[in-house]
């Protein structure tokens, strides 16, 4: 894989971020502008959708999801609540590692980086609400991700010590 940097202008906090694109995809495409998802992190929540073009220029960027209005997770639960909440609910993962230190770890695949973000920026996250942001991962890059996927990405990086998995009962 041949990675290109590609350099665009947020439209929400207004600064200059540069992220890493493969760039067989646009060597390889039929139609113009591609949509890429970036891992610029500006505010809470949000996912910025960069187009890029054949010449890797950026046509345009636009934020698809804001989850900054979902309250934080709830972190001491009653126990009367815990017992009525579905098992989605119940697995609750988090990161050992700032978003910058897995930065520097080098991982290349997209989905894996939005996942580790997703995990390292809320500090503890449920599985539903993993789920649900997965969901707007696919329409962002417009492509179906397998959950069975994004249950073995989960339990790769627990073992691999870089997430915690926590279980209510």
């Amino acid at each position: 894989m041949s990675e290109r940097k590609i350099r665009a202008l947020c439209p929400i906090c207004k600064k200059s971020f540069t992220f890493g694109i493969n760039s067989e995809i646009i060597k390889n495409a039929k139609k113009y502008p591609i949509p890429f998802t970036s891992d610029h992190r500006c505010q809470e929540g949000n996912v910025l959708v960069v187009y890029v073009d054949s010449n890797y220029e950026v046509r345009h960027v636009e934020q698809v999801h804001d989850t900054s209005n979902i309250e934080n997770n709830i972190k001491e639960i009653p126990d009367q609540v815990v017992v009525n909440l579905p098992a989605d609910q119940k697995i609750i993962y988090g990161c050992n590692f700032k978003c910058e230190e897995l930065r520097d770890r080098g991982i290349p695949n997209i989905i894996e980086k939005r996942l580790l973000n997703m995990i390292a920026t809320e500090k503890e996250i449920t599985l539903k609400k993993i789920i649900e942001s997965c969901k707007v991962m696919e329409k962002a890059l417009n492509s179906k991700i397998e959950m069975s996927t994004i249950q073995k990405l989960l339990e790769k990086y627990v073992t691999e010590g870089v997430i915690f998995k926590k279980e209510l009962n």
